[in-house]
Order: C-alpha cells, then structure tokens, then sequence
C-alpha cells in the first residue's frame, strides 16, 4: 500500500513538473521574441535618427554633435545613433 502510495504520488508529480516546463518553454519562447522584436525595433529607430542627423549636417552645414544637439538627442542615446 505504502509503495502504491508513494508510486502514484511520483506520477503526480511527474506530470505537474512536466506541465509546468512546459509552460516555462512557452513563456520564455514569447519572452525571447518579444526581446527580438524590441531590439529590431530599437536598431530601427538609431537607423532613422541616424538618417535626421545625417540630413541635418548636410543641408545645414552641421556636425554631427550639432545635429543631435538641435534634434535634442539625449547623450546616453547618441551613442546608438552613430554616424557612418
């Protein structure tokens, strides 16, 4: 009785552990493409701000530190939006 018991236990336990791996899987499945889809939305942004900074020193005769300074880029984000 006591090693049926103990048996049927395992099993339950078993299967609780193995649905909630599952669910782990799941969760961090979406958690990486969330985390993908933001940092592709992130190099597309420093894209398109590089391409305002870009225009800006050309069409009126900037740096590229002036041109960010007028876009009002913050300092931390400058970095991102390297020109090239």
């Amino acid at each position: 009785m006591c090693d049926e018991l103990k048996e049927l236990m395992k099993e339950e336990f078993d299967k609780v552990r193995e649905e909630k791996d599952r669910e782990y899987a799941e969760i961090k499945k979406a958690y990486d493409t969330s985390q993908e889809k933001l940092l592709r939305v992130q190099e597309d942004q420093a894209k398109i701000i590089s391409g305002m900074v870009k225009n800006l020193m050309a069409s009126m005769e900037l740096t590229a530190e002036q041109a960010m300074a007028a876009l009002k880029i913050p300092d931390a984000y400058r970095e991102k939006c390297i020109i090239k």
